[in-house]
């Protein structure tokens, strides 16, 4: 009998550990939502400025200054073009709200075509969400992001570097 009361206790300590398990991922699962965005920004010398738009959950658009700053640049190692036309590298974008909301994209990204004579290139990110401040937090997430920059996208003759991109992801923790 002893044994019997052992296993029954057992089980169902197993159970309730099973279930909390289980729905503490579905909360947090039902805490993450789709997001889409996009960005123009200008080179400045020392980061790209300029402007994101942002909509999470399909819900209201909202727009946000960002500072994308390089944290690290080198050319890939492609052994079939000595002079490289792959680059890779790191940066940090700060998303500025407005009234202390904010929040970082912590981002790795490959440029493509670095050798085209036109000055169109190509870039390909994929990253994090962290470091929120304001209604932003708790945030955290993962993202994408693709789309052309560099100077002839210019509207004129200036030969301002410019930037623009879609981002799609998923981002936790706004609720």
């Amino acid at each position: 009998m002893q044994n019997f009361k052992s296993r029954l206790l057992f089980a169902l300590v197993l159970a309730i550990g099973l279930v909390v398990v289980c729905a503490s991922s579905a909360w947090a699962q039902t805490h993450c939502v789709s997001l889409k965005g996009t960005v123009t920004a200008a080179f400045t010398g020392t980061a790209w400025v300029g402007t994101t738009t942002w909509n999470f959950r399909n819900g209201p658009t909202l727009t946000a200054r960002i500072i994308d700053v390089n944290t690290g640049m080198k050319p890939g190692k492609d052994p079939k073009t000595p002079d490289t036309n792959v680059w890779i590298g790191t940066e940090t974008s700060t998303l500025d709200f407005g009234t202390g909301d904010t929040f970082q994209l912590i981002t790795r990204f490959v440029t493509q075509h670095m050798n085209d004579p036109l000055g169109l290139y190509r870039v390909n990110e994929n990253g994090t969400i962290a470091n929120g401040t304001g209604k932003y937090s708790k945030v955290y997430g993962h993202f994408t992001v693709h789309g052309p920059f560099g100077p002839a996208l210019s509207k004129d003759a200036s030969g301002t570097w410019l930037w623009t991109s879609e981002y799609n992801g998923n981002i936790c923790g706004l609720d």
